[in-house]
């Protein structure tokens, strides 16, 4: 969310706007953090003041699907208070890096645009849903069609190499595919390529890596690992365990810190995060997922070469 964050505020600057005053984020721990602080509150309560109260609203799927699909309530409110407001906010919907959704997932989308529509038909007012994405999915917007959406395709246009009026957003990347013999754990493949790791981040004169593994619990066991083998090496976490007041460290080591600088991360990294680095390992279980993780590495230049590792169980 940190991309699409800093997005609003420019956003906001442009037209002389206080983003503060007008963009609210809520994710996981947020909502949690909120409910805490506050008497005498929930959930529920938390989300209806968020989505009342502010013009521009950031979240995470899984808050809107859990808010669409009725699992919020309050004793206080009919069940489908919460997503009947929802409904009603915005004129707007973007869902954005859309590519990464699983088929089941995607499913649950239509549902909740399906369930917007249906409730709002007898209002004037449009509402509009935009899904972004590089590498757009046909079938899914087939699917649109085949509910009744009107759709309407506005695509980039991109080459492969220099050419005049293009800009570059992405360098040349050396990939390789490694396979793993079934009893071989990413943790073992680490430690035995550890030398090679060693290497590459030290051709760089400020290194940064990134490796996504597909677990919370993986991301832990693998973080301690490194921490131990590489001693020179700054080496963090960000995961779905890790509140936002760590991230905002991790990402100052990222750009500040004259040692070498290695992130483990999960899912959480996939979207809302640009990272600046020249190594990449990953995990992935589909191909969505794999464009989307590669495509973390090789945004930024600066590094003299850019390597990538996708792990093939």
């Amino acid at each position: 969310m940190e991309d699409q964050a800093e997005q609003q505020n420019n956003y906001n600057a442009l037209f002389g706007l206080d983003a503060h005053q007008r963009v609210d984020r809520l994710f996981g721990a947020e909502l949690s953090r909120r409910v805490k602080q506050a008497e005498k509150s929930n959930k529920f309560q938390e989300l209806l003041l968020a989505i009342q109260q502010k013009p521009v609203l950031l979240t995470n799927p899984d808050i809107f699907h859990y808010i669409t699909h009725f699992q919020y309530r309050d004793p206080a409110y009919g069940s489908d208070y919460l997503p009947l407001v929802l409904a009603e906010f915005p004129d707007l919907w973007v869902f954005d890096e859309f590519h990464i959704f699983g088929s089941h997932q995607e499913t649950a989308a239509l549902n909740s645009l399906a369930f917007i529509r249906r409730s709002q038909e007898s209002q004037s007012r449009p509402r509009r849903f935009l899904f972004t994405s590089a590498t757009p999915k046909p079938d899914f917007i087939e699917q649109l069609r085949k509910a009744g959406f009107k759709v309407a395709s506005v695509e980039g246009v991109y080459a492969s190499e220099e050419k005049s009026g293009f800009r570059q957003i992405l360098q040349a990347v050396e990939l390789e595919f490694v396979e793993l013999p079934k009893d071989t754990d990413t943790q073992t493949w680490l430690r035995e390529k550890i030398s090679i790791i060693e290497n590459l981040l030290n051709a760089e004169s400020k290194a940064r890596g990134l490796i996504i593994v597909n677990s919370v619990a993986k991301a832990g066991q693998v973080t301690r690992l490194l921490q131990a083998l590489l001693p020179g090496v700054i080496v963090r976490e960000i995961s779905g365990r890790i509140d936002r007041q760590q991230r905002l460290q991790v990402q100052s080591d990222l750009k500040d810190a004259e040692q070498p600088v290695l992130v483990v991360g999960t899912s959480a990294v996939d979207v809302g995060v640009d990272f600046k680095i020249h190594l990449l390992i990953f995990e992935s279980s589909d191909s969505a997922t794999v464009m989307q993780r590669l495509g973390r590495l090789g945004r930024h230049p600066d590094f003299n070469a850019y390597t990538a590792f996708k792990k093939i169980h």
